[in-house]
């Protein structure tokens, strides 16, 4: 007996078919079992996150979740004739998910930020909501996050003796969360037009 023979024993269970070459059932067989492993140890690890998704999908029947953040930008076009200008803008979190207020009480987390870019002689103020405080199992301490539907007042000033020849952008930037995790920061521009 060789010491191959249990490791051969398994790729044959794995991957029946003797006849297909001994370097292929080798390879198919370790893919398997690294499949296995991996999705026991998500089972494990994992199982509130994998019961979080069973439930988008039985919300959503055509197994799409709903979007975790839609927003709204009133007025969407922004009129700096006289130098100021103001707007609201109204982002709406979904069911089960929070983004991290302006001002989280934590570092190492991601806030709720709106700018201007390419905005030469402009300036921004932007009202943040202060947002609620609540622990969750992932933080060492609690931290301010905004549920629900929430309005930012913001408001626009222009310097007239400053000329540019680049496109104002509104800059939102965020991190969608759960209770357990977090998804990728975003930034994105809003759909707003400057005259």
């Amino acid at each position: 007996p060789t010491p191959f023979e249990p490791f051969d024993r398994i790729c044959e269970d794995l991957v029946g078919q003797p006849e297909v070459p001994l370097a292929i059932r080798y390879f198919g067989g370790a893919g398997m079992a690294h499949m296995h492993h991996a999705l026991l140890r998500a089972m494990t690890i994992a199982p509130v996150r994998v019961a979080e998704v069973g439930r988008q999908v039985q919300a959503d029947p055509a197994g799409v979740p709903a979007k975790p953040l839609t927003y709204e930008v009133s007025p969407a076009q922004i009129d700096l004739a006289t130098g100021h200008a103001e707007l609201c803008v109204t982002l709406t979190i979904g069911s089960g998910y929070h983004i991290n207020a302006n001002q989280p009480g934590v570092r190492s987390v991601v806030p709720t930020t709106l700018s201007l870019a390419d905005a030469p002689g402009m300036t921004i103020q932007v009202g943040y909501p202060a947002g609620d405080r609540k622990q969750y199992a992932f933080a060492d301490q609690p931290i301010r996050v905004y549920e629900g539907k929430i309005t930012l007042g913001v408001a626009i000033n222009r310097n007239p003796t400053i000329d540019s020849d680049k496109t104002p952008r509104l800059v939102l930037r965020y991190q969608v969360c759960t209770d357990n995790s977090c998804l990728r920061p975003v930034t994105v521009d809003l759909p707003v037009e400057f005259k």
